[in-house]
């Protein structure tokens, strides 16, 4: 188990860290509707940021490089899209790239549509 070092030092001085589970600093629970894969979640979002995320030598934590862009994006036009006969267990390949012009894709993965669907009205909804 891996204890950030503020954490470690309230614990070695026999104090609930401030931001501890004891302290209601927990993530909120996502709704069923939301378990999405990566790609999945990019289709049912507004906006789609680029950016370089790399790991830091040390710590195994994340960072960000470079500027950041981010893409609005019309959710009705995928939804129109996707396949209308769906199956439960249908899945669609989907290359994601920054242009339509450009040949390299930036994600290609399995999406499932029902899933996305889902997503998108709970959503709407919510």
């Amino acid at each position: 188990m891996w204890i950030c070092n503020t954490c470690k030092e309230y614990i070695n001085r026999e104090k609930i860290p401030p931001l501890g589970l004891d302290n209601n600093m927990s993530l909120p629970v996502i709704p069923q509707q939301l378990q999405l894969h990566s790609l999945e979640e990019r289709l049912v979002a507004l906006r789609t940021p680029f950016m370089q995320i790399r790991e830091l030598p040390r710590g195994r934590q994340l960072n960000m490089q470079g500027n950041i862009v981010n893409v609005a994006a019309d959710v009705s036009s995928t939804i129109r899209i996707l396949p209308r006969r769906l199956d439960e267990s249908m899945t669609v390949p989907v290359k994601f790239k920054r242009k339509l012009s450009y040949k390299h894709a930036v994600q290609i993965e399995n999406v499932r549509p029902n899933k996305v669907i889902d997503a998108a009205n709970w959503l709407v909804a919510t």
